[in-house]
């Protein structure tokens, strides 16, 4: 991932779109497990926007295949939804109160890829979901790149996650050693 945050491509169209040199204001690694979910799920499968920051730049790279299987994060582009009221502001909505909203579903992206392949996304602007699994699990790095003037204002705070992620014996292993 620090291979692709250094690539003088990225760093050009990050600086482009942001309008200043970028900084790295998330790097995470998301596992989703197999499993079925319905209407009523909680949490990052349901439409948001990542709305601690006015604009930023989301680089999304799994070093496996992504595809309708395993969960790809899926994203209305913003010219689809631009001037749409946000509904249960600021949390999480699901398909059903996304319809009632006016949102146009049909017009979601999914981000399927190879693993030599990668999407820059402004999920600030873009409603979106993570993943969805139904039968096959998800690997997925994400790097959180911003305009350092969105941490001038003291008001905005990044939302903690949880960090059982599935893997409950790494995690305990870590909350307990010296590494933490």
């Amino acid at each position: 991932m620090l291979l692709l945050l250094q690539n003088q491509f990225i760093l050009y169209l990050a600086c482009q779109y942001l309008g200043q040199l970028p900084i790295l204001t998330e790097l995470s690694f998301y596992y989703s497990p197999s499993r079925s979910l319905n209407e009523h799920n909680y949490g990052s499968q349901n439409w948001h926007l990542d709305n601690d920051k006015s604009y930023r730049l989301k680089l999304f790279y799994s070093p496996y295949i992504v595809d309708e299987t395993s969960g790809p994060t899926t994203f209305i582009p913003c010219c689809f939804t631009k001037g749409l009221a946000y509904p249960n502001y600021p949390g999480y909505f699901t398909d059903h109160e996304a319809k009632l909203a006016g949102f146009p579903i049909e017009k979601s992206c999914q981000l399927t890829t190879r693993p030599d392949e990668f999407f820059l996304v402004d999920t600030s602007t873009c409603f979106h979901f993570g993943s969805r699994t139904s039968s096959g699990s998800r690997f997925l790095l994400i790097a959180g790149l911003s305009p350092h003037t969105s941490f001038l204002n003291p008001f905005k705070i990044r939302k903690l996650h949880s960090t059982a992620y599935g893997f409950p014996f790494y995690n305990r292993h870590l909350r307990y050693s010296a590494i933490l």
